[in-house]
């Protein structure tokens, strides 16, 4: 079976809560305990990876570290591991584009203009879904 492959973004913008849903994960692990960032910003949630396959986050493996556990409170220190499933669809390059660039405008506003419009060419320019979410 197919390995998930980091960066991954969430995909479906239109769903988008927050501007930082926009921001692709670099790795399998959230450092945060709350349950509720996690059910708001994961559970369910739909990503594509670099090879345009999308996975569901279906679950968090709680760290089995007993120190991990007891100074959670320290930043860093939490790290569950996120649980992907292979939904078996998959996604293009242009229609990735078109659904980032679609949920970099609805959080635009008259500060982040010029930021926006750099994001957005720099996402057209991408000849790869890699290249788009890591910049390389």
């Amino acid at each position: 079976m197919d390995q998930i492959e980091f960066p991954v973004i969430r995909i479906n913008s239109k769903n988008w809560s927050d501007p930082e849903e926009g921001i692709p994960l670099e790795t399998h692990y959230i450092y945060t305990p709350k349950t509720t960032i996690f059910n708001q910003f994961y559970l369910n949630k739909e990503v594509a990876d670099c090879k345009g396959t999308i996975y569901k986050i279906i679950d968090r493996k709680q760290p089995d570290n007993f120190w991990r556990v007891i100074f959670s409170f320290i930043p860093g220190v939490y790290k569950a591991e996120l649980v992907f499933q292979n939904t078996s669809k998959t996604i293009t390059l242009p229609a990735l584009k078109e659904d980032l660039i679609m949920g970099i405008k609805r959080f635009e506003t008259e500060d982040t203009k010029n930021i926006t419009k750099d994001w957005i060419a720099e996402t057209e320019s991408a000849n790869s879904i890699r290249e788009m979410l890591a910049g390389a």
